[in-house]
């Protein structure tokens, strides 16, 4: 354009303005909705969706804010800018909101979602908040569109866990997903050493009540010749275990004879005059005729001739 006359050349339009004929003395303003980016413009262009130009003169459109979009070619205003919904955020100068991802959500209106926090989940689309673990399971970090089983040994019998607990001593847990540890029966135990994630039968010579961490040596008297021993039997009549932890009784010697009928854990030497055989709980007195000059005799000795 011209408006002085006595020149050499024409001016450029502004940015903003435009002149679609010949010989114009000034250039026109874009009217709110259209702008125009550059010097030289023959016309102006709408404001593409997701933004907006409420004033004439506009070189550039305004973006709608993230969080929100809008869907009208040559807004005039901020108002076409409409607030994404639940589970959906838009950059600046969206014509569309998107989807928040498996593991996020979101309120609506902002311009990312935000990840599922710890002992939490989604999976899908469009949250709006994210689902708790449920007990039996957990999450140790951010932005998950599942949770974790517990694994064997482990526990939790609440949701929104970061992390399962170890089973107690004398519990167990043999599958994944356990909510509640069960209890060891009776001659068997967990501990530390063992694993959580089985019961460890005692061996012979032990035993262990339900629940028990670790298994308990029979005490002398006493013996367990099978594993998985709830308790100890008494040495039978004869028979003595000298120490605990034994699985089987032994016979006392000939000689000597089991301290009480049963339940013995030592055996008692006969006195002089007496006697026994293998596996005895009495001694016995020898017979007239006959002696034993030494405890601990195995049989009594007849008198010579010329003796009674």
């Amino acid at each position: 354009y011209d408006n002085s006359g006595g020149v050499s050349e024409c001016a450029a339009c502004a940015s903003g303005e435009y002149q679609n004929v010949t010989g114009a003395t000034e250039c026109v303003d874009c009217e709110s909705g259209l702008f125009s980016g550059a010097q030289n413009a023959s016309e102006c262009r709408p404001c593409a969706r997701g933004r907006y130009a409420a004033l004439a003169g506009t070189s550039a459109c305004s973006n709608c804010a993230g969080g929100f979009y809008a869907t009208t070619f040559g807004a005039t205003s901020s108002s076409v800018c409409m607030s994404c919904g639940n589970g959906e955020y838009s950059l600046a100068g969206s014509s569309a909101c998107s989807d928040c991802l498996d593991g996020e959500y979101s309120t609506g209106g902002v311009s990312e979602c935000s990840q599922c926090a710890v002992g939490h989940y989604f999976s899908g689309n469009k949250a709006s908040e994210c689902n708790t673990c449920s007990p039996g399971t957990f999450a140790n970090v951010t932005g998950l569109s599942a949770c974790f089983d517990c694994e064997p040994g482990f526990h939790t019998n609440q949701g929104t866990q970061s992390q399962c607990g170890l089973c107690d001593p004398g519990d167990f847990a043999s599958g994944y997903g356990t909510r509640t540890c069960e209890t060891c029966k009776a001659g068997s135990i967990s501990n530390n050493d063992t694993g959580y994630s089985s019961c460890t039968f005692c061996d012979p010579g032990h035993y262990s009540s339900a629940g028990h961490s670790q298994c308990i040596a029979c005490a002398a008297g006493q013996f367990a010749n099978v594993s998985n021993s709830s308790s100890c039997i008494l040495c039978g009549t004869g028979l003595y275990t000298g120490t605990s932890g034994l699985s089987e009784c032994a016979a006392c010697p000939a000689g000597k004879r089991a301290d009480g009928a049963s339940g013995a854990s030592i055996c008692i030497g006969c006195g002089l005059g007496e006697f026994s055989s293998e596996g005895e709980t009495e001694c016995t007195a020898c017979s007239a005729g006959e002696y034993a000059n030494t405890t601990n005799a195995t049989a009594c000795t007849k008198c010579a001739v010329g003796q009674f």
